[in-house]
């Protein structure tokens, strides 16, 4: 069984996991620079990806509030996201609408539950027909109106006052940290093991 533990510092392994589950099911197309299985790069991904009925959507990390363009590009494409990366989508998202990894104990049940849907008709149309957002209104934080209000608070002032990076000692070992956990999970990986370890070998006796 695979823990939501193991989901936040394994990105590539936990991806390559369901590929592989679901690969075990019916093939799998992939249509980019990872495995990909159809003679070259897609061109037109929405294109792509719409000829499908569900779409693996996994995130580089597993962090709140990182969330890409993969879900927006699967629902786009009138297909199953089979979503994981922000461990907090559920609250910004209908979960009705979608198979949300971290609400599932593992990866074989989330195989699973495409399985029952790609089994019933009736119930993949029904996920379908489920609204994105729970009340079926965008929230706030994702209109256009609020985007364009951050953008013209940061360009409308001067330089100085624009600034929002900590370019302190601690501001740039955060930064590092973050980047590692979204684009080098195996840097970020071996960094929380080194950390574990010597935290034991240091732990005072009792």
């Amino acid at each position: 069984m695979v823990q939501q533990t193991d989901l936040r510092i394994q990105p590539l392994f936990h991806r390559t996991r369901i590929f592989d589950l679901l690969s075990a099911y019916k093939p799998v197309t992939s249509g980019g620079k990872w495995r990909n299985n159809v003679g070259g790069p897609m061109v037109d991904k929405i294109a792509f990806q719409s000829k499908y009925r569900f779409l693996i959507a996994f995130e580089n990390s597993s962090t709140l509030g990182y969330l890409t363009e993969k879900f927006a590009q699967a629902a786009q494409s009138n297909a199953v996201p089979i979503y994981w990366g922000d461990p907090e989508i559920g609250k910004l998202f209908n979960p009705r609408a979608f198979i949300n990894c971290h609400e599932l104990p593992s990866l074989e049940a989330a195989v699973e539950r495409v399985k029952s849907l790609d089994s019933n008709e009736d119930l993949y149309r029904r996920l379908l027909s489920e609204p994105w957002f729970p009340d079926g209104h965008e929230p706030e934080s994702l209109q256009q109106k609020t985007i364009a209000d951050f953008f013209a608070n940061i360009f409308d002032q001067p330089h100085d006052a624009a600034y929002r990076r900590n370019r302190s000692r601690w501001g740039i070992k955060t930064e590092k940290r973050l980047y590692n956990m979204a684009f080098r999970p195996h840097v970020h990986s071996t960094v929380l093991a080194r950390q574990a370890w010597c935290n034991l070998t240091h732990k005072p006796k009792t």
